[in-house]
């Protein structure tokens, strides 16, 4: 499967004809297969960020029915067949921002920093390097990545992106992330969110800490990096000591008169979730 683009077509049951075929009209024009979507920028709260009197959005690049059945394939054939670290929670099956922040459970101090830009930072040779680097040859990498990026980078929507970026950072910033823990901090990835935890406070490593991820090419959000000594919430999930609870705004939207009752009870069953979470440890 890994070897021969004939060995991978039979392993996501597609045709290696047409998924070749694809790829050279991708090459051709990739504005066939993708259409651009505007998304609000959501604060922790819940509500659109506002930037010079305006609504700040993020671009999708949305991919069509076919080329995203195919995406769809290739995660959940090929790419959750590998491994990745514990500590990843994003683009991970069966794993959420709920599990991430249970891993820090327990840890008073918590270091939190957003990487920006993140998924058109990565290129399609960072994707390929990365496929090589699990045993992918070369033309077999060379098709995954030309099926699953778009204008040379990660697009924004993909099913795909989650679990690639994902790849990319364990072979970019696995060792660091190694040494960390080594040192006794909790270290976890939530796509794009990095949260470092400890029973002690570290506040004094944190530029270091900064310094080493901007050494391995990360960008770093300095508007959205913090550190706290008290509770919480990571990944919007409020944390505590012993347990993991609803964010302030859900907890608000409870009692807002405004909120359907879908929402509403969306969030009860957010609730219930968190404390089925709280309880289980992970496998």
């Amino acid at each position: 499967m890994r070897n021969r683009i004939k060995d991978f077509a039979y392993f996501i049951h597609e045709n290696p004809r047409m998924l070749l075929r694809i790829a050279e009209a991708l090459d051709s024009d990739e504005s066939r297969f993708y259409r651009t979507k505007e998304e609000p920028k959501l604060n922790d709260q819940g509500q659109p960020i506002i930037v010079n009197g305006q609504v700040a959005t993020r671009k999708l690049l949305i991919p069509n029915s076919h080329l995203k059945h195919v995406q769809k394939k290739i995660l959940t054939r090929v790419l959750y067949k590998l491994d990745l670290p514990k500590n990843f929670y994003g683009g991970v099956k069966g794993l959420d921002a709920v599990w991430n922040a249970r891993f820090h459970q327990g840890n008073k101090y918590i270091f939190q920093t957003d990487l920006k830009s993140f998924f058109p930072s990565i290129s399609h040779t960072k994707v390929l390097k990365s496929l090589k680097a699990e045993n992918f040859e070369f033309e077999v990498a060379s098709l995954i990545t030309r099926l699953c990026t778009c204008k040379g980078e990660l697009p924004q929507g993909c099913p795909t992106s989650s679990f690639l970026s994902a790849l990319h950072l364990k072979h970019n910033a696995g060792s660091l992330f190694r040494e960390l823990s080594k040192k006794g901090y909790k270290v976890s990835l939530y796509i794009d969110d990095i949260t470092i935890s400890s029973p002690v406070d570290f506040r004094d490593e944190t530029s270091r800490i900064i310094n080493s991820l901007r050494e391995i090419g990360l960008k770093v959000n300095f508007d959205k990096t913090t550190y706290s000594s008290s509770s919480t919430e990571i990944t919007g999930v409020h944390v505590k000591n012993n347990a993991i609870y609803l964010s302030k705004n859900s907890h608000s939207k409870l009692s807002n008169p405004s909120i359907s009752k879908e929402s509403k009870l969306g969030i009860i069953h957010r609730k219930e979730y968190l404390k089925h979470v709280s309880k289980t440890k992970r496998g």
